[in-house]
């Protein structure tokens, strides 16, 4: 990744919006099975997609994209899923975003720590 795509990742929300991450169906899940059920689900699921990325992994040098298998892609939408949920708890019914606007301060200022540690000084803009 060149410098100026870097630089243009700066101050954006990395996380897409994904067309079939439907808020309501997760929040039905959320009163459902309730927030520490659901959160069991994500510690669950990240170890699950953890393994899949040690078993991908093994096969590296003998496919050019280790990762793109379907394993790897299914836990990981499993732990968007959840992390979504977890983040809707985190707002909650916030009317004025404060929770919201707290998350993304978070990832703004990890991607700029980020982007600081991978670019030499004299290549930043």
């Amino acid at each position: 990744m060149d410098a100026e795509r870097i630089q243009g990742a700066i101050g954006v929300v990395i996380m897409p919006d994904f067309p079939g991450l439907d808020d309501d169906i997760l929040r039905m899940a959320l009163d459902k099975w309730g927030p520490h059920v659901q959160m069991d689900m994500l510690i669950e699921e990240m170890a699950e997609l953890t393994q899949a990325l040690l078993h991908a992994r093994r096969k590296q040098g003998q496919e050019p994209n280790p990762y793109l298998t379907k394993e790897v892609i299914e836990e990981l939408a499993d732990v968007i899923i959840c992390c979504r949920q977890l983040e809707l708890l985190i707002i909650g019914n916030d009317t004025t975003k404060t929770h919201s606007n707290m998350v993304s301060i978070q990832i703004d200022e990890k991607v700029k720590r980020l982007y600081h540690r991978i670019m030499p000084i004299r290549e930043r803009r």
